[in-house]
């Protein structure tokens, strides 16, 4: 079964299990009902999280989600085997580390490597194993591509290898779509 778990959910679950009941506010029907509500994944202001098992465990303050993990924010999608989300003593979520396949895409490129961290509070993502960042037609590699979100700043160590698609290769290009596209 996909679970679909919206971090809100996730701080009314934090909060039944560090205090042994459900938070004042809310009760288990409750709970259950906002996990369940259509709304919260259509909403663009909530991050939203799909995989095939959830494991929580209070005591040290994240979830692991495993197998077809499907995160959707509102400017990027991320897709990993596992994802492990770090929460801070405010309920609030500090950090991801996604493994396994791992794949972010935004609307203007996505990047590929085996191993991602996302530090929240810095914007930052690291990703290692074999990352490769992919813009139009334009890529990069290296041993460790660093990024930063909120600035759109990378940094690429251990070895860089970047291709660039020329203006030549641009208007080849778009000649062979256009023949394409008339069915010549």
């Amino acid at each position: 079964m996909i679970r679909r778990v919206v971090f809100p959910v996730l701080a009314i679950l934090w909060g039944w299990t560090a205090a042994g009941a459900p938070p004042a506010s809310t009760d288990a029907s409750t709970a259950m009902r906002q996990e369940q509500k259509p709304a919260a994944v259509e909403s663009t202001n909530n991050t939203v999280i799909t995989s095939k098992r959830l494991n929580f465990e209070s005591a040290t303050r994240m979830a692991v989600f495993e197998e077809n993990v499907v995160v959707t924010d509102p400017e990027m999608k991320m897709t990993a085997d596992l994802l492990t989300v770090y929460f801070d003593e405010q309920n609030k979520v500090k950090g991801l580390e996604a493994e396994g396949r791992v794949v972010l895409i935004q609307k203007d490129g996505e990047a590929h490597c085996d191993k991602a961290s996302y530090d929240v509070k810095g914007g930052k993502v690291v990703m290692t194993g074999n990352p490769r960042v992919k813009k139009g037609a334009d890529t990069l590699e290296g041993g460790r591509i660093t990024w930063w979100r909120d600035t759109n700043r990378l940094q690429v160590e251990m070895g860089t290898h970047v291709t660039f698609q020329t203006d030549e290769d641009k208007r080849r290009d778009t000649k062979q779509n256009m023949k394409l596209d008339k069915g010549l």
